[in-house]
Parts: structure tokens; C-alpha cells; sequence
């Protein structure tokens, strides 16, 4: 049975691992470079841990520097939804797992459905969404859907990064991919604000030299993001509530509103030259 880092890395390198040769060749440096190692240690570790738990072990490992502005935006119960900027990976929903720990156990977040491979009962706190179009299936859109009604009508703050996928380099500025339209959605069907909100960081120059070199290596090289941001700065500002009854306009408008707050007025996109230590 393949470790589920394992599993994760041949789905992830498909192409690649279709040349076995060059593969056999590449693989241990690469692995070595991408901290293939801890990764799986790490995962062994937080395997049989529930969501909050696993959230909790890995915010103390990372040991991130956190800087907060406005908290006291987000409501201290009921159900709301939090909808921000998505740009160094999974490490985003630790940070914010953090930040709101205290003030909102009972958060809940959207993410990739591999995580659930790297820990499956990380179910209390993820809703695993599948983001990669071809491997969607009605099953899976159906369970998402359960999980988010379930999650709001039991007042549950529910984070969600709205383009889906993470902010894309251009030239030395992180840029966020189109936001979805779900968070307008939901808030107007379950009739609950939206609290939006900014991250400022970025992941490490390799990183952003593997999005040049091969897109492959670049997925796989999450773990790597990771586990690098030990005494890295994130600075999170919030914005006001903003209650379903503002949202006048039609929907895709109104989440290119959204998009453009978070990126522009909350904050300003993230820069590659900063220095976030």
C-alpha cells in the first residue's frame, strides 16, 4: 500500500514519472531538495489525529509568526463566512486555523480533497472539495454540498480561499486567480455575511522557479512550502461584515467586488521581493 505522500507525488507527476528513466534519475534529489522525508513523517504523525487536533500539532511544528488586524470583525458565533486570498497553499487554512482558534473553534474550511488521503478524519474541521475539474463527480459535488449545509445551519464559520487555486506570479506580484461565485451564493441562500480577509506572504523563490520550469515539480513541492515558513510573517487583515442584503448586484459582479476588496483595499497583492522575516 503506497504512503499517501507516495500517492499524492504519482498523481501529482504524472507526466513525468511516464519517462521512468529520467524519473529514477531525478526522483532522490528532488525528494531530498522537497523534504520527501519529513513530509512523511509528519504525515505518520498526524494520520489517526481528528482535523482539530492534526491543525493544532502542525501550527506548533510550523511555528509561524502571525500578525492580525480587525479580528473583532468576525463574529463571535453563528454561522459566517470568511473569504480571502489564497497565496502560499495549504499552510494558508494553518495560519488561519490559528488565528481563530480561540475566538472560533468550531471552524470549518474548504480545502483539496488530498489532504483527506493525508489524514482521513480531518473531516471535523476540512470539506474536502475537488478542484481539479476532470476528477469531479456528481457523488462528490453532492457530499460537498451535504457538508456545507450542515456546517452553516449549525452556525459554523466556514473559510473559504475563492479562487480555489493558489495566487499565480506575475512578474514579481502574487495574483489572485478568478474567484468562484460560491461564497455569494451561499451567503445569499443561507442568508449569512460574509467577513472578507487579506494574507500577506509568499512561498520561496524555488517555488516560483519550478512554476518556470515544470508544473509538475511545482505541485509536489507544497510539502516543501510548508514546512520552510518557521518564523515567517503572516500579516492577516479583516474587513467589515458585509450582510447578504448589500449584495445588489448580479452574482459574478458581485464576486469580482469581493475579489478586488480583498486584493486591492484590504491589502495589496504580495510581492516576491518582500522580506517576510
Amino acid at each position: 500500500v503506497l504512503h499517501p505522500v507516495d500517492q499524492i507525488i504519482e498523481e501529482r507527476c504524472e507526466k513525468l514519472r511516464r519517462n521512468k528513466f529520467l524519473w529514477n534519475i531525478i526522483k532522490t534529489p528532488i525528494f531530498k531538495a522537497l523534504n520527501y522525508k519529513e513530509a512523511k513523517e509528519i504525515t505518520d504523525i498526524i494520520f489517526s489525529k481528528n482535523g482539530f487536533d492534526a491543525f493544532s500539532y502542525l501550527v506548533e511544528i510550523l511555528d509561524t509568526c502571525i500578525r492580525v488586524e480587525h479580528l473583532d470583525f468576525v463574529p463571535d458565533k453563528g454561522a459566517v463566512l470568511l473569504a480571502g486570498n489564497h497565496p502560499t497553499g495549504l499552510i494558508d487554512g494553518i495560519v488561519m486555523f490559528q488565528v481563530l482558534k480561540v475566538k472560533r473553534p468550531d471552524y470549518a474550511l474548504y480545502a483539496n480533497s488530498d489532504l483527506i488521503k493525508l489524514a482521513p478524519k480531518f473531516t471535523d474541521v476540512i470539506i474536502p472539495v475537488e478542484w481539479i475539474e476532470s476528477k469531479r463527480t456528481s457523488e462528490k459535488s453532492r457530499k460537498t454540498l451535504k457538508l456545507t449545509r450542515e456546517a452553516l445551519n449549525n452556525g459554523r464559520p466556514l473559510l473559504s480561499f475563492s479562487s480555489g487555486r493558489l495566487a499565480k506570479r506575475m512578474g514579481i506580484k502574487l495574483r489572485e486567480r478568478s474567484w468562484i461565485t460560491t461564497v455569494i451564493k451561499l451567503s445569499l441562500k443561507y442568508n449569512v455575511p460574509v467577513v472578507p480577509f487579506h494574507i500577506s506572504a509568499r512561498n520561496s523563490f524555488l517555488y516560483y522557479f519550478l512554476d518556470i520550469v515544470n508544473e509538475e515539480l511545482k505541485n509536489v513541492s507544497l510539502f516543501h512550502e510548508m514546512l520552510n515558513k518557521k518564523k515567517m510573517i503572516y500579516r492577516i487583515k479583516f474587513g467589515m461584515p458585509i450582510q447578504p442584503e448589500n449584495f445588489v448586484g448580479d452574482i459574478v459582479s458581485e464576486t469580482k467586488s469581493l475579489q478586488n476588496y480583498v486584493e486591492y483595499v484590504l491589502g495589496e497583492p504580495p510581492s516576491l521581493l518582500e522580506n517576510f522575516k
